[in-house]
């Protein structure tokens, strides 16, 4: 009996395999350094802007909106609303090749645009999808109604004037 249609059978599935696409795994806590990069005041609300970069050798794979936490100055968690992602956002994969970098906006409303209850935080705290790793930022995060989450997209699309 002859190797022939093994070994060929072999050669063919290796072809493939070096033709597929590369596999993007989900994105791990290490893989990801998320900074504060841009804010927009206006329109009744202050949006921050986060950058996420991938800082690991493989690319990876990233679906969803971050949850936001909202701490005070004792470091008590806040009992704020959080809509995430935002209604009308729709999540869509965001693969993350080595260096690249993707986005997300977290948006508060303004005192004084309803009559809900004001929260001033003063620490922010993000954990990416799929992952448990936090980012915590520090500042003035206040918000009076809820807090609206987009979705993670892809590129950096720094705001034209940031403020930070």
């Amino acid at each position: 009996m002859s190797s022939f249609p093994i070994r060929s059978l072999m050669v063919l599935a290796m072809m493939l395999a070096a033709s597929s696409p590369a596999r993007s795994d989900a994105c791990s806590g290490l893989h990801l350094k998320i900074d504060r990069v841009g804010e927009d005041v206006g329109n009744g609300s202050r949006t921050f802007r986060f950058q996420i970069h991938n800082i690991g050798a493989d690319a990876c794979e990233i679906t969803g909106a971050p949850a936001v936490e909202l701490f005070d100055t004792r470091g008590g968690r806040l009992d704020v609303e959080v809509i995430s992602p935002a209604a009308g956002d729709k999540a869509e994969p965001v693969a993350l090749a080595p260096g690249a970098d993707a986005h997300f906006d977290v948006e508060f409303a303004s005192p004084g645009d309803s009559d809900a209850t004001c929260h001033d935080a003063v620490e922010l705290r993000t954990i990416m999808p799929g992952t448990d790793m936090p980012s915590t930022f520090s500042g003035s995060f206040m918000s009076c109604g809820p807090v609206k989450v987009s979705p993670i997209r892809s590129g950096t699309s720094i705001p034209a004037d940031p403020k930070l």
